[in-house]
């Protein structure tokens, strides 16, 4: 998305008033997560004043169609390592996973 006009969390806060329900369609989770990364980092979202976070909030969850609570969860996770990266999860077998939560 070519949103490079953007600039103030006051552009933001109008776009948002003006414009209907948008989403990525086709694009990776990863892509997502980057996309992500660089607004919040474009707009130096941990400086922000709390009003100013909740406009970049709704911007992220508009655009990205994720909710809330899953928004929260990746800025949180932001600003704890600085960046946003997929969680690879771990699956084995069922007998390996079996085998590590008990010995016999």
């Amino acid at each position: 998305m070519n949103d490079g006009q953007l600039q103030t969390v006051e552009q933001v806060k109008q776009f948002l008033e003006g414009s209907e329900a948008l989403e990525f369609r086709g694009l990776t989770v990863e892509e997502k997560y980057k996309w992500m990364e660089a607004r919040l980092v474009r707009f130096s979202y941990t400086r922000l004043k709390k009003a100013e976070k909740g406009v970049i909030r709704q911007y992220i969850q508009k655009i990205t169609g994720y909710s809330r609570t899953q928004v929260s969860r990746l800025i949180a996770e932001y600003k704890r390592t600085g960046q946003l990266k997929k969680t690879e999860y771990r699956t084995g077998s069922p007998e390996s996973t079996l085998h590590r939560k008990f010995s016999y």
